[in-house]
Protein backbone atom coordinates (compact mmCIF):
# COMPACT_ATOMS: atom_id res chain seq x y z
CA UNK A 1 0.00 0.00 0.00
CA UNK A 2 1.37 3.17 -1.07
CA UNK A 3 1.61 7.00 0.89
CA UNK A 4 -1.18 8.54 -1.68
CA UNK A 5 -2.28 11.80 0.75
CA UNK A 6 -2.28 14.70 -1.23
CA UNK A 7 -3.59 12.61 -4.94
CA UNK A 8 -6.53 11.24 -2.35
CA UNK A 9 -7.68 14.37 -0.32
CA UNK A 10 -7.45 16.12 -3.36
CA UNK A 11 -9.61 13.97 -5.21
CA UNK A 12 -12.16 13.70 -2.41
CA UNK A 13 -12.90 16.42 -2.15
CA UNK A 14 -13.48 17.61 -6.03
CA UNK A 15 -16.49 14.37 -6.35
CA UNK A 16 -17.85 14.00 -3.03
CA UNK A 17 -20.82 15.77 -2.54
CA UNK A 18 -20.92 17.26 0.98
CA UNK A 19 -23.43 14.49 2.30
CA UNK A 20 -21.07 11.53 0.88
CA UNK A 21 -17.51 12.34 1.63
CA UNK A 22 -17.21 9.22 3.50
CA UNK A 23 -15.31 7.02 1.13
CA UNK A 24 -14.36 4.00 2.61
CA UNK A 25 -10.17 4.10 3.14
CA UNK A 26 -7.43 1.33 4.59
CA UNK A 27 -7.86 0.94 8.08
CA UNK A 28 -5.12 0.12 10.71
CA UNK A 29 -4.36 -1.88 13.73
CA UNK A 30 -5.98 -0.11 16.67
CA UNK A 31 -3.22 -1.24 19.16
CA UNK A 32 0.22 -0.07 16.78
CA UNK A 33 0.08 3.93 18.17
CA UNK A 34 -0.92 4.03 21.76
CA UNK A 35 -4.16 4.13 23.54
CA UNK A 36 -7.27 5.95 22.14
CA UNK A 37 -8.17 9.29 24.14
CA UNK A 38 -12.26 10.24 24.21
CA UNK A 39 -12.83 13.87 24.31
CA UNK A 40 -14.40 14.43 27.72
CA UNK A 41 -15.93 17.42 25.84
CA UNK A 42 -18.60 15.18 23.76
CA UNK A 43 -21.73 14.91 24.48
CA UNK A 44 -23.51 11.48 25.23
CA UNK A 45 -26.58 10.70 24.97
CA UNK A 46 -28.43 9.28 28.06
CA UNK A 47 -28.41 5.38 28.51
CA UNK A 48 -31.28 4.09 26.17
CA UNK A 49 -34.13 2.35 27.99
CA UNK A 50 -33.34 -0.68 25.87
CA UNK A 51 -29.97 -0.80 26.60
CA UNK A 52 -31.16 -1.07 30.59
CA UNK A 53 -32.82 -4.82 29.65
CA UNK A 54 -31.41 -7.88 32.18
CA UNK A 55 -29.54 -9.60 29.66
CA UNK A 56 -32.73 -12.49 29.28
CA UNK A 57 -34.63 -10.33 28.45
CA UNK A 58 -32.59 -8.55 25.55
CA UNK A 59 -31.75 -12.33 24.77
CA UNK A 60 -35.48 -13.20 24.33
CA UNK A 61 -35.88 -10.16 21.99
CA UNK A 62 -33.32 -10.83 19.66
CA UNK A 63 -34.29 -14.58 18.71
CA UNK A 64 -38.07 -13.30 18.44
CA UNK A 65 -36.67 -10.79 16.07
CA UNK A 66 -34.94 -12.66 14.43
CA UNK A 67 -37.12 -15.73 14.06
CA UNK A 68 -39.96 -13.11 12.39
CA UNK A 69 -37.06 -11.85 10.11
CA UNK A 70 -35.82 -15.56 9.01
CA UNK A 71 -40.14 -16.06 8.55
CA UNK A 72 -40.20 -13.34 6.54
CA UNK A 73 -37.23 -14.57 3.89
CA UNK A 74 -38.73 -17.91 4.16
CA UNK A 75 -42.18 -16.69 2.56
CA UNK A 76 -39.86 -14.56 0.10
CA UNK A 77 -38.76 -18.04 -1.06
CA UNK A 78 -41.51 -19.47 -1.78
CA UNK A 79 -42.57 -16.56 -4.27
CA UNK A 80 -38.71 -15.95 -6.30
CA UNK A 81 -38.88 -19.00 -8.51
CA UNK A 82 -35.74 -19.99 -10.01
CA UNK A 83 -34.12 -17.13 -7.66
CA UNK A 84 -35.44 -18.32 -4.58
CA UNK A 85 -32.26 -19.85 -2.97
CA UNK A 86 -31.21 -16.44 -1.99
CA UNK A 87 -33.76 -15.47 0.31
CA UNK A 88 -33.79 -19.05 1.52
CA UNK A 89 -29.99 -18.58 2.24
CA UNK A 90 -30.82 -15.31 3.90
CA UNK A 91 -33.86 -16.90 5.97
CA UNK A 92 -31.68 -20.26 7.21
CA UNK A 93 -28.77 -17.62 8.12
CA UNK A 94 -31.00 -15.45 10.23
CA UNK A 95 -32.58 -19.26 11.83
CA UNK A 96 -29.10 -20.47 12.62
CA UNK A 97 -28.60 -18.01 15.46
CA UNK A 98 -32.37 -18.93 17.08
CA UNK A 99 -30.94 -22.51 16.91
CA UNK A 100 -27.98 -22.12 18.42
CA UNK A 101 -28.72 -19.04 20.74
CA UNK A 102 -27.48 -20.41 23.67
CA UNK A 103 -23.90 -20.49 22.18
CA UNK A 104 -23.80 -17.54 19.27
CA UNK A 105 -25.99 -15.15 21.83
CA UNK A 106 -23.75 -14.58 24.75
CA UNK A 107 -23.51 -11.74 27.70
CA UNK A 108 -20.59 -10.56 26.49
CA UNK A 109 -22.65 -9.62 23.18
CA UNK A 110 -25.53 -8.01 25.29
CA UNK A 111 -22.52 -6.12 27.39
CA UNK A 112 -21.18 -4.58 23.82
CA UNK A 113 -24.21 -4.08 22.29
CA UNK A 114 -25.16 -1.87 25.92
CA UNK A 115 -21.88 -0.37 25.28
CA UNK A 116 -22.48 0.81 21.57
CA UNK A 117 -26.15 1.68 22.76
CA UNK A 118 -27.91 -0.95 20.37
CA UNK A 119 -30.90 -2.87 21.29
CA UNK A 120 -30.25 -6.40 20.24
CA UNK A 121 -27.52 -8.76 21.88
CA UNK A 122 -24.67 -8.70 19.46
CA UNK A 123 -23.67 -12.71 17.74
CA UNK A 124 -20.84 -14.39 18.72
CA UNK A 125 -19.30 -14.26 15.56
CA UNK A 126 -19.43 -10.55 15.25
CA UNK A 127 -17.49 -9.79 18.46
CA UNK A 128 -14.27 -9.13 17.02
CA UNK A 129 -13.93 -5.21 17.96
CA UNK A 130 -14.37 -3.03 20.57
CA UNK A 131 -17.59 -1.60 21.21
CA UNK A 132 -18.00 2.20 21.40
CA UNK A 133 -20.22 5.31 22.56
CA UNK A 134 -18.38 7.83 20.75
CA UNK A 135 -15.71 8.17 18.52
CA UNK A 136 -12.54 8.32 20.34
CA UNK A 137 -9.14 10.71 18.98
CA UNK A 138 -5.50 8.99 18.20
CA UNK A 139 -2.83 10.89 16.51
CA UNK A 140 -3.29 14.06 18.16
CA UNK A 141 -6.29 14.63 16.85
CA UNK A 142 -9.68 15.81 18.75
CA UNK A 143 -13.21 14.37 17.99
CA UNK A 144 -15.70 17.41 17.67
CA UNK A 145 -18.26 17.87 20.51
CA UNK A 146 -21.17 17.33 18.67
CA UNK A 147 -23.56 15.40 20.55
CA UNK A 148 -23.35 11.46 19.34
CA UNK A 149 -25.94 10.43 16.76
CA UNK A 150 -27.62 6.94 18.60
CA UNK A 151 -28.11 4.00 17.17
CA UNK A 152 -31.81 3.52 15.92
CA UNK A 153 -33.14 0.63 18.09
CA UNK A 154 -34.75 -0.57 14.86
CA UNK A 155 -31.40 -1.79 13.12
CA UNK A 156 -29.97 -5.38 14.27
CA UNK A 157 -26.73 -7.56 13.38
CA UNK A 158 -27.09 -10.89 12.31
CA UNK A 159 -25.39 -13.61 9.70
CA UNK A 160 -25.41 -11.96 6.30
CA UNK A 161 -23.84 -14.31 3.61
CA UNK A 162 -21.93 -14.32 1.79
CA UNK A 163 -20.63 -10.91 3.62
CA UNK A 164 -20.35 -12.81 6.96
CA UNK A 165 -22.47 -10.10 9.40
CA UNK A 166 -24.80 -7.31 8.38
CA UNK A 167 -26.95 -4.52 9.67
CA UNK A 168 -30.46 -5.39 9.30
CA UNK A 169 -33.70 -3.25 9.40
CA UNK A 170 -35.65 -5.23 12.53
CA UNK A 171 -38.53 -2.58 11.67
CA UNK A 172 -39.93 -0.44 8.81
CA UNK A 173 -37.26 2.57 8.33
CA UNK A 174 -38.76 5.58 6.82
CA UNK A 175 -36.75 7.64 4.22
CA UNK A 176 -34.11 10.53 5.88
CA UNK A 177 -33.72 8.24 8.86
CA UNK A 178 -30.65 8.86 10.89
CA UNK A 179 -29.57 5.26 11.80
CA UNK A 180 -26.48 6.62 13.51
CA UNK A 181 -23.35 7.33 14.21
CA UNK A 182 -20.62 5.76 12.38
CA UNK A 183 -18.29 5.51 15.23
CA UNK A 184 -14.42 4.41 14.97
CA UNK A 185 -11.07 5.82 16.11
CA UNK A 186 -10.08 9.17 14.21
CA UNK A 187 -6.46 8.52 13.01
CA UNK A 188 -4.13 10.74 11.01
CA UNK A 189 -3.87 9.65 7.46
CA UNK A 190 0.00 9.24 7.11
CA UNK A 191 0.32 7.24 10.05
CA UNK A 192 -1.86 5.06 9.24
CA UNK A 193 -1.20 4.36 5.99
CA UNK A 194 2.67 3.67 7.47
CA UNK A 195 1.28 1.06 9.87
CA UNK A 196 -0.59 -0.76 7.21
CA UNK A 197 2.48 -1.01 5.67
CA UNK A 198 3.98 -2.39 8.34
CA UNK A 199 1.39 -5.19 8.75
CA UNK A 200 1.42 -5.66 5.18
CA UNK A 201 5.72 -6.17 5.51
CA UNK A 202 5.08 -8.27 8.53
CA UNK A 203 2.17 -10.49 7.62
CA UNK A 204 3.80 -11.36 3.63
CA UNK A 205 7.48 -9.76 3.23
CA UNK A 206 5.38 -6.92 0.70
CA UNK A 207 4.31 -3.80 0.74
CA UNK A 208 2.22 -4.21 -2.75
CA UNK A 209 -0.82 -3.11 -2.89
CA UNK A 210 -3.13 -6.41 -3.66
CA UNK A 211 -4.49 -8.54 -1.97
CA UNK A 212 -6.08 -5.80 0.79
CA UNK A 213 -5.80 -6.91 4.37
CA UNK A 214 -8.97 -7.23 6.63
CA UNK A 215 -7.72 -3.95 8.39
CA UNK A 216 -7.82 -1.39 5.23
CA UNK A 217 -11.22 -2.19 4.97
CA UNK A 218 -13.19 -0.11 7.65
CA UNK A 219 -12.56 2.97 7.49
CA UNK A 220 -14.57 6.46 6.27
CA UNK A 221 -12.43 9.22 5.07
CA UNK A 222 -13.25 12.17 7.09
CA UNK A 223 -12.02 15.74 6.19
CA UNK A 224 -8.57 16.79 5.57
CA UNK A 225 -7.23 17.15 9.25
CA UNK A 226 -5.07 19.87 10.96
CA UNK A 227 -2.03 19.12 8.69
CA UNK A 228 -4.02 18.90 5.56
CA UNK A 229 -2.58 15.51 5.02
CA UNK A 230 -5.92 13.37 5.96
CA UNK A 231 -8.07 12.37 8.79
CA UNK A 232 -9.59 8.60 8.33
CA UNK A 233 -12.15 7.21 11.08
CA UNK A 234 -10.96 3.85 11.55
CA UNK A 235 -13.46 0.77 13.01
CA UNK A 236 -11.86 -2.35 12.22
CA UNK A 237 -10.69 -2.93 16.15
CA UNK A 238 -13.36 -0.32 18.00
CA UNK A 239 -16.79 0.48 16.73
CA UNK A 240 -20.76 0.65 16.66
CA UNK A 241 -23.43 -1.43 14.80
CA UNK A 242 -23.10 0.88 11.65
CA UNK A 243 -19.48 -0.68 11.09
CA UNK A 244 -21.35 -3.93 9.97
CA UNK A 245 -23.26 -2.23 6.85
CA UNK A 246 -22.18 -3.85 4.10
CA UNK A 247 -21.97 -2.43 0.54
CA UNK A 248 -24.25 -2.67 -2.42
CA UNK A 249 -24.42 -1.84 -5.75
CA UNK A 250 -28.19 -0.42 -5.01
CA UNK A 251 -27.27 1.30 -1.56
CA UNK A 252 -30.58 2.33 0.15
CA UNK A 253 -28.47 4.37 2.67
CA UNK A 254 -25.44 7.17 2.91
CA UNK A 255 -22.68 8.87 4.93
CA UNK A 256 -23.82 11.80 6.03
CA UNK A 257 -21.15 14.68 7.98
CA UNK A 258 -22.05 16.72 11.01
CA UNK A 259 -20.05 18.13 13.62
CA UNK A 260 -17.37 19.63 11.48
CA UNK A 261 -14.22 20.57 14.53
CA UNK A 262 -11.77 23.03 15.08
CA UNK A 263 -9.02 20.73 12.91
CA UNK A 264 -11.17 20.76 9.59
CA UNK A 265 -12.10 17.23 9.88
CA UNK A 266 -15.63 16.08 10.92
CA UNK A 267 -18.09 12.99 12.03
CA UNK A 268 -20.48 10.88 10.00
CA UNK A 269 -23.50 9.13 10.38
CA UNK A 270 -25.41 6.46 8.53
CA UNK A 271 -29.04 7.74 6.72
CA UNK A 272 -31.68 6.19 4.63
CA UNK A 273 -31.66 7.35 1.06
CA UNK A 274 -35.51 5.40 0.77
CA UNK A 275 -37.98 3.50 2.68
CA UNK A 276 -36.39 0.29 3.43
CA UNK A 277 -38.27 -2.57 4.46
CA UNK A 278 -38.33 -4.90 7.51
CA UNK A 279 -35.77 -7.64 6.79
CA UNK A 280 -33.48 -5.82 4.20
CA UNK A 281 -29.92 -5.33 5.26
CA UNK A 282 -29.09 -1.45 5.60
CA UNK A 283 -26.39 -1.01 2.88
CA UNK A 284 -23.88 2.00 1.65
CA UNK A 285 -21.60 2.74 -0.91
CA UNK A 286 -17.92 2.23 -0.10
CA UNK A 287 -16.56 3.83 -3.41
CA UNK A 288 -13.40 2.33 -3.30
CA UNK A 289 -13.40 1.61 -7.03
CA UNK A 290 -12.73 5.58 -7.55
CA UNK A 291 -9.58 5.82 -5.53
CA UNK A 292 -7.07 6.04 -8.10
CA UNK A 293 -4.65 3.73 -6.72
CA UNK A 294 -6.75 1.14 -6.05
CA UNK A 295 -8.13 1.47 -9.44
CA UNK A 296 -5.04 1.27 -11.24
CA UNK A 297 -4.41 -1.95 -9.19
CA UNK A 298 -7.39 -3.42 -10.05
CA UNK A 299 -6.86 -2.31 -14.06
CA UNK A 300 -2.90 -4.04 -13.64
CA UNK A 301 -4.27 -7.30 -12.09
CA UNK A 302 -6.98 -7.38 -14.74
CA UNK A 303 -4.60 -7.33 -17.24
CA UNK A 304 -2.50 -10.19 -15.66
CA UNK A 305 -5.44 -12.83 -15.34
CA UNK A 306 -6.44 -11.92 -19.23
CA UNK A 307 -3.04 -12.82 -19.92
CA UNK A 308 -2.92 -16.06 -17.53
CA UNK A 309 -6.14 -17.37 -19.55
CA UNK A 310 -4.63 -16.82 -23.24
CA UNK A 311 -3.61 -20.65 -23.90
CA UNK A 312 -6.93 -21.12 -22.59
CA UNK A 313 -8.62 -19.03 -24.64
CA UNK A 314 -6.94 -19.78 -27.77
CA UNK A 315 -8.37 -23.59 -27.37
CA UNK A 316 -11.74 -22.68 -26.76
CA UNK A 317 -11.93 -20.51 -30.07
CA UNK A 318 -10.31 -23.32 -31.87
CA UNK A 319 -13.17 -25.06 -30.51
CA UNK A 320 -15.84 -22.14 -31.44
CA UNK A 321 -14.48 -22.20 -35.05
CA UNK A 322 -14.69 -26.09 -35.37
CA UNK A 323 -18.25 -25.79 -34.08
CA UNK A 324 -19.32 -22.94 -36.37
CA UNK A 325 -17.28 -24.42 -39.71
CA UNK A 326 -19.42 -27.65 -39.11
CA UNK A 327 -23.11 -27.44 -37.57
CA UNK A 328 -22.53 -24.38 -35.64
CA UNK A 329 -22.17 -25.90 -32.39
CA UNK A 330 -19.98 -25.33 -29.58
CA UNK A 331 -20.30 -28.72 -28.08
CA UNK A 332 -17.05 -30.02 -26.56
CA UNK A 333 -16.15 -26.81 -25.03
CA UNK A 334 -16.75 -28.11 -21.52
CA UNK A 335 -14.83 -31.55 -23.03
CA UNK A 336 -11.77 -29.59 -24.72
CA UNK A 337 -10.87 -28.17 -21.22
CA UNK A 338 -11.32 -31.16 -19.17
CA UNK A 339 -7.66 -31.90 -18.85
CA UNK A 340 -7.33 -28.73 -17.37
CA UNK A 341 -7.20 -29.00 -13.59
CA UNK A 342 -5.94 -25.46 -13.75
CA UNK A 343 -8.66 -23.59 -15.60
CA UNK A 344 -9.32 -20.93 -13.90
CA UNK A 345 -13.37 -19.37 -12.82
CA UNK A 346 -13.16 -17.06 -15.04
CA UNK A 347 -12.68 -19.41 -18.12
CA UNK A 348 -15.60 -21.74 -16.80
CA UNK A 349 -17.66 -18.58 -17.10
CA UNK A 350 -16.66 -18.42 -20.56
CA UNK A 351 -17.54 -22.33 -21.54
CA UNK A 352 -20.69 -21.74 -19.36
CA UNK A 353 -21.70 -18.66 -21.69
CA UNK A 354 -20.64 -20.51 -24.42
CA UNK A 355 -23.11 -23.67 -23.44
CA UNK A 356 -25.90 -21.18 -22.02
CA UNK A 357 -28.39 -19.13 -24.00
CA UNK A 358 -29.98 -17.68 -20.70
CA UNK A 359 -30.11 -14.27 -19.01
CA UNK A 360 -27.60 -14.47 -16.46
CA UNK A 361 -27.52 -10.76 -15.69
CA UNK A 362 -29.35 -11.45 -11.89
CA UNK A 363 -29.85 -15.51 -11.99
CA UNK A 364 -29.33 -17.42 -8.82
CA UNK A 365 -26.79 -19.44 -8.68
CA UNK A 366 -28.31 -22.18 -7.02
CA UNK A 367 -26.88 -24.64 -4.79
CA UNK A 368 -23.36 -25.72 -5.98
CA UNK A 369 -20.54 -25.22 -3.77
CA UNK A 370 -18.19 -21.96 -3.72
CA UNK A 371 -16.36 -22.32 -6.77
CA UNK A 372 -19.92 -22.97 -8.95
CA UNK A 373 -21.53 -19.95 -7.07
CA UNK A 374 -18.12 -18.05 -8.26
CA UNK A 375 -18.18 -19.12 -11.80
CA UNK A 376 -22.06 -18.47 -12.16
CA UNK A 377 -21.75 -15.03 -10.63
CA UNK A 378 -18.74 -14.10 -13.40
CA UNK A 379 -21.03 -15.36 -15.66
CA UNK A 380 -22.88 -12.36 -15.67
CA UNK A 381 -20.26 -10.11 -17.47
CA UNK A 382 -20.10 -11.92 -20.35
CA UNK A 383 -22.54 -11.71 -23.17
CA UNK A 384 -22.77 -15.02 -24.81
CA UNK A 385 -23.34 -13.44 -28.20
CA UNK A 386 -20.41 -11.17 -28.15
CA UNK A 387 -18.44 -13.61 -27.09
CA UNK A 388 -18.93 -16.10 -29.68
CA UNK A 389 -18.63 -13.35 -32.04
CA UNK A 390 -15.03 -12.63 -31.16
CA UNK A 391 -14.14 -16.05 -30.92
CA UNK A 392 -15.18 -17.09 -34.07
CA UNK A 393 -13.16 -13.84 -35.93
CA UNK A 394 -9.77 -15.67 -37.34
CA UNK A 395 -7.76 -12.76 -36.08
CA UNK A 396 -8.77 -13.15 -32.45
CA UNK A 397 -6.47 -14.47 -29.93
CA UNK A 398 -3.45 -14.51 -32.64
CA UNK A 399 -0.98 -14.28 -29.69
CA UNK A 400 0.02 -15.15 -26.48
CA UNK A 401 2.27 -12.60 -25.27
CA UNK A 402 1.38 -10.98 -22.22
CA UNK A 403 -0.70 -7.84 -21.69
CA UNK A 404 0.33 -5.19 -20.46
CA UNK A 405 -2.87 -2.23 -20.09
CA UNK A 406 -6.18 -3.06 -19.38
CA UNK A 407 -6.62 -1.19 -22.85
CA UNK A 408 -5.63 -4.45 -24.47
CA UNK A 409 -8.17 -6.61 -22.93
CA UNK A 410 -10.91 -7.33 -25.48
CA UNK A 411 -14.22 -5.60 -25.29
CA UNK A 412 -16.09 -9.28 -25.21
CA UNK A 413 -14.18 -10.09 -21.68
CA UNK A 414 -13.00 -6.95 -19.94
CA UNK A 415 -15.97 -6.84 -17.56
CA UNK A 416 -15.29 -10.25 -16.73
CA UNK A 417 -11.58 -9.77 -16.25
CA UNK A 418 -12.06 -5.88 -14.63
CA UNK A 419 -13.88 -8.08 -11.98
CA UNK A 420 -11.49 -10.95 -11.56
CA UNK A 421 -8.49 -8.29 -11.19
CA UNK A 422 -11.21 -6.83 -8.61
CA UNK A 423 -11.16 -9.95 -6.43
CA UNK A 424 -7.16 -9.96 -6.81
CA UNK A 425 -6.96 -6.80 -4.94
CA UNK A 426 -9.90 -7.64 -2.48
CA UNK A 427 -12.67 -5.38 -3.11
CA UNK A 428 -15.57 -7.71 -4.41
CA UNK A 429 -18.90 -7.02 -4.06
CA UNK A 430 -21.33 -9.55 -4.47
CA UNK A 431 -24.19 -7.84 -3.15
CA UNK A 432 -26.41 -9.49 -5.95
CA UNK A 433 -26.16 -13.02 -4.37
CA UNK A 434 -28.05 -11.43 -1.56
CA UNK A 435 -31.70 -10.29 -2.29
CA UNK A 436 -31.34 -8.94 1.27
CA UNK A 437 -28.75 -6.33 0.17
CA UNK A 438 -29.60 -6.11 -3.21
CA UNK A 439 -33.42 -6.52 -3.98
CA UNK A 440 -32.81 -6.50 -7.65
CA UNK A 441 -29.72 -8.75 -7.89
CA UNK A 442 -28.14 -6.17 -10.28
CA UNK A 443 -24.45 -6.09 -9.22
CA UNK A 444 -21.22 -4.33 -10.83
CA UNK A 445 -19.11 -7.26 -9.14
CA UNK A 446 -16.75 -4.09 -7.41
CA UNK A 447 -17.25 -2.30 -4.42
CA UNK A 448 -18.64 1.09 -5.25
CA UNK A 449 -18.13 0.11 -9.27
CA UNK A 450 -21.10 1.54 -11.39
CA UNK A 451 -23.29 -0.81 -13.05
CA UNK A 452 -21.74 -1.75 -16.29
CA UNK A 453 -24.61 -0.94 -18.73
CA UNK A 454 -23.94 2.40 -17.41
CA UNK A 455 -20.24 3.07 -17.16
CA UNK A 456 -18.18 1.12 -19.22
CA UNK A 457 -14.79 0.94 -17.14
CA UNK A 458 -12.50 1.77 -20.23
CA UNK A 459 -12.36 5.74 -19.37
CA UNK A 460 -8.91 6.62 -17.25
CA UNK A 461 -10.56 9.52 -15.70
CA UNK A 462 -13.49 7.86 -14.46
CA UNK A 463 -15.00 10.57 -12.39
CA UNK A 464 -15.42 12.56 -15.47
CA UNK A 465 -16.93 9.80 -16.91
CA UNK A 466 -19.90 8.55 -14.37
CA UNK A 467 -21.81 9.91 -12.15
CA UNK A 468 -21.45 7.48 -9.50
CA UNK A 469 -22.53 9.22 -7.15
CA UNK A 470 -26.32 10.06 -7.83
Amino acid sequence: FTQRAPRTIDFCMLVMPADSQALKRPASQAAVAGPAKRPSAILMQSTPEWCKSPFPVAKQRTVETLQELSSIWQERSATEGNNSAGAQAVSEALRSVCEDASTLLTEDGWAWSRQAGAAYVLPRGALGSKPLAASEGRDGLIVSTAPVEPTDPGVIVAPAPPCGHGLYAAKALPKGSSLGEYLGEARAYDIWVKEIKDLKRQRRGSEEAAPFIPEELYAAWIGIGPQGAGVVLDAFAAGNYMRFANCSCAPNAKFHEFGRGSQGHYRVKVVTKRDIQRGEQVSVNYGWYYDPETLEEVRRQAAIAYTKDLGSLNRIAQNVRLGASTNGSVVGASALLAGEEEASEAILAVVAALESTSDATTASPGDGGPRDIEVAFLRRFLDAAKLRAWLEDPKTLTSTEAVEDFQQIPDAVWFLYEVVGAAVVGISCRCGLDPSLNPKRLCSGIIGRPLQVTCDGRNRELAAECDWLA
